[in-house]
């Protein structure tokens, strides 16, 4: 074989598989192909009837009106390719169908991707929005489409429907992910069109996305050596973008494996330590955490899957040891899928590819020790994000400064995000709490472990780099060995509506418009402590003159998932305990003033230690299932019918706070009567919460858990400047501050 050849065979068998591995299936391949088989059916018979008269698309009968329609006609048309190259359903390597997938493509390069278009006479100018469907978005398709039909095509023609691609991409552009796929596609171009020079100009394209983002590099864009993963100019997005970055590396790496073109084992070692750093972290029930998914947290669900399938690629790709490093990666997240029943996850191997499949089989009938994220604290600095990892359940918080953007909504998603960043501490002790429901029914103005006031915040799209930045820096987080710290000195959004840059605006909104106008002088200082089993907040310096209450919202937990023998049957909606006491569903915002001591939401207990009024509000919704993504039906079912309740419990600081405080724990798997012990004999004392610090003593250990607003002394310890610290005992230190700050120096009286 031919290198070209070789690459070819190894594309192929990602996207369809090899015959050898569908001779045997098993019942769920079986079933995979069947309905593969009716797919393909239902696509071929639309396909013939939208060819009636005159063809206006593949696959509708109206013409195409937004570059968006092209990319779906080209991928639609590459899941009937996948009927025609997949081995064992009855489709396989049928003529006619090979007939109809040729005539497509030579349709699709006169009317949609070809000549046209590159003289400027085409159905549309390959400059109007948006870009990433003629540079990306199409080609990949069509590429995929080119390599399973190998054979059956000239290579003139082959070239003829790549040179578009060619022109539009002729070397690798951007950063990250994005940079990482034109340097696959511009190499997978160069095998299909048996050009050597381009798969060099494709490999050589993306050397620097290799290289750590540390100081600047790549414009700050792509992984950190801290884990962190930043894109779209300054946005955490691990889960989204990043999960991209690392597929295509991984796919990049495979495609070329065993040809004289393969990738160096410098650059596939990083792809490994971005696993470790970056992404088991945030991995939790098979999900990857929606602290870190961009403008989509609520596909936190279909992201982890996504993940997990890359971890399947990894594992085919990697040698020797580096074999048991993913399988145990892979077993460790699997096992704890919510969905896992009988030694194997059907919800999961529905969203893999068969080759994916197959070496999901493998890998649990091989078994093994699973590993997940050490306990303890994770700091992403870069991103304003820390995780906290227990034994039973895990916490992120998406915090944001004057150097990450509160919240993206690009492409009208994620309208309502307003304050994701703001200090939202998401609790994991339950599968699927943070799912596609949670953030279609939450109330977004009562998003838990943020300060806000009641006051309307417009839902539309802002252009990309005219997101908001704080005017504070001091915004970390401090890993202590046994325990963690965080802090963020927050302001509210606060824009006069102008634009800060015009490189990404459009007028019409369809990407992202002017930022709105709104005023605010709402802000505060907050502090988190993690410790074993337990979370203190604290909160101190809260301001406002709006003429508008101001709240701390403590959580806003959504109703138990119901899931028996691996199926999802509906939400459960928690049962509530005030002070011990049960209380009834409440569509009001009911106020227990201050006499409220603790509150038990389902299995999570909230122990409050100031004395602010309250209001604990359970929610019930009904969910419209027929709103629900598709990404959600694929990771998981929702029956029709299904209500999910939320429960909201609520701090109130009063219209225009001077100097409010909170001060606040939360215990995860606890019981009514474990929590009335939390508050009576807490495991901490609160020493200091005031605007220059706040410091809490950990009773069993002696330790001193502080943040410094400022220089300061608080109970014998003096700070030259803001920073965290933890001081054990024995008077060990440990300090930290936020990213590009020099750390200060802490002094510790006698």
């Amino acid at each position: 074989m031919t290198d070209f050849e070789i690459c070819k065979r190894n594309l192929r068998r990602t996207l369809v598989a090899d015959e050898a591995l569908l001779k045997s299936p098993d019942e769920a391949t079986k079933n995979r192909l069947l309905k593969l088989e009716e797919d393909t059916e239902r696509l071929w018979r639309l396909f013939r009837e939208c060819g009636e008269g005159e063809r206006v698309a593949f696959f509708k009968k109206e013409r195409p009106s937004v570059s968006w329609d092209m990319s779906e006609d080209y991928r639609t048309l590459r899941a009937l390719a996948y009927g025609f190259g997949t081995y064992g359903n009855k489709y396989y390597k049928n003529e006619e169908l090979l007939a109809d997938i040729l005539f497509a493509l030579e349709w699709g390069y006169n009317h949609y991707y070809g000549k046209a278009e590159m003289e400027g006479r085409g159905w549309r100018s390959t400059r109007e929005f948006n870009w990433h469907d003629w540079k990306i978005a199409t080609p990949r398709p069509l590429m995929d489409i080119l390599v399973i039909i190998d054979g059956h095509l000239p290579l003139s023609k082959v070239r003829d429907y790549l040179e578009l691609f060619n022109r539009l991409v002729p070397v690798t552009r951007d950063y990250g992910a994005n940079k990482v796929n034109f340097g696959r596609l511009i190499a997978c171009s160069g095998i299909l069109c048996e050009d050597e020079d381009r798969i060099r100009t494709g490999i050589d394209g993306i050397a620097d996305t290799f290289l750590y983002a540390d100081g600047g590099v790549n414009d700050g864009q792509g992984f950190y050596r801290d884990g962190s993963y930043i894109f779209h100019t300054r946005h955490a997005q691990t889960g989204l973008y990043g999960v991209e970055h690392l597929e295509m590396a991984i796919c990049f790496a495979l495609m070329l494996s065993g040809s004289r073109f393969k990738m160096d084992s410098e650059r596939t070692g990083i792809i490994f330590d971005w696993v470790e750093r970056a992404f088991l972290p945030h991995t939790r029930y098979g999900t990857l955490m929606s602290a870190i998914c961009g403008r989509y947290p609520e596909d936190s669900v279909i992201q982890g899957s996504l993940f997990l399938g890359s971890l399947l690629y990894l594992y085919e790709m990697a040698e020797g040891k580096d074999k048991d490093r993913v399988r145990g990666w892979f077993l460790g997240a699997v096992r704890e899928h919510p969905l896992f029943h009988g030694g194997t996850c059907p919800a999961l191997g529905n969203t893999l590819t068969l080759y994916q499949y197959s070496v999901f089989r493998e890998l649990l009938l091989k078994g093994g020790e699973g590993v997940r994220a050490r306990e303890g604290m994770h700091s992403f600095g870069y991103m304003d994000r820390a995780v906290w990892h227990g034994e039973d359940y895990a916490m992120a918080l998406a915090m944001s400064s004057s150097r990450i953007y509160n919240y993206e909504c690009i492409n009208s998603r994620n309208l309502e995000g307003w304050y994701q960043g703001d200090g939202m501490l998401y609790l994991y002790n339950e599968p699927y709490q943070y799912d596609f429901y949670y953030f279609r029914y939450v109330d977004h103005y009562r998003i838990p472990g943020t300060t806000v006031d009641n006051r309307p915040r417009a839902a539309v799209s802002i252009a990309q780099a005219n997101e908001y930045l704080s005017g504070c820096d001091f915004v970390a987080s401090l890993d202590c060995g046994d325990s963690g710290i965080a802090v963020m000195q927050y302001e509210s959004y606060r824009s006069d509506g102008r634009l800060v840059s015009d490189r990404f605006y459009k007028p019409t909104g369809e990407y992202g418009s002017l930022p709105p106008k709104h005023d605010s002088t709402l802000s505060a200082k907050k502090a988190y402590f993690f410790l074993d089993g337990y979370a203190v907040m604290l909160g101190a310096d809260i301001n406002s003159s709006d003429n508008a209450p101001v709240y701390t919202i403590l959580d806003n937990r959504k109703g138990k998932t119901v899931i028996k023998d691996g199926v999802m049957l509906g939400y459960e909606t928690d049962l509530v305990y005030v002070n011990g006491k049960r209380i009834s569903p409440t569509d009001t915002d009911e106020s227990y003033d201050k006499d409220t001591n603790y509150v038990n939401v389902g299995a999570e207990g909230i122990v409050i230690f100031d004395s602010s009024p309250v209001t604990v509000r359970v929610v019930v919704r009904e969910v419209d299932t027929k709103t629900r993504s598709v990404h959600a039906v694929r990771a998981y079912g929702v029956p029709e019918g299904t209500k999910v309740g939320f429960t909201e419990v609520l701090y109130h600081h009063g219209v225009n706070p001077k100097g409010a405080t909170y001060a606040y724990a939360l215990i995860p798997n606890t019981t009514p009567d474990k929590t009335r012990d939390f508050y009576e004999n807490p495991p901490f004392e609160i020493l200091s919460n005031t605007a220059e610090c706040q410091m809490i003593r950990v009773r069993a250990t002696g330790d001193i858990l502080a943040v410094f607003h400022s220089a300061a002394t608080c109970h014998g310890i003096t700070a030259d400047k803001p920073l965290l610290c933890a001081v054990k005992k024995d008077g060990t230190v440990k300090v930290g501050t936020n990213v590009g700050a020099e750390v200060g120096k802490v002094s510790l009286s006698s």
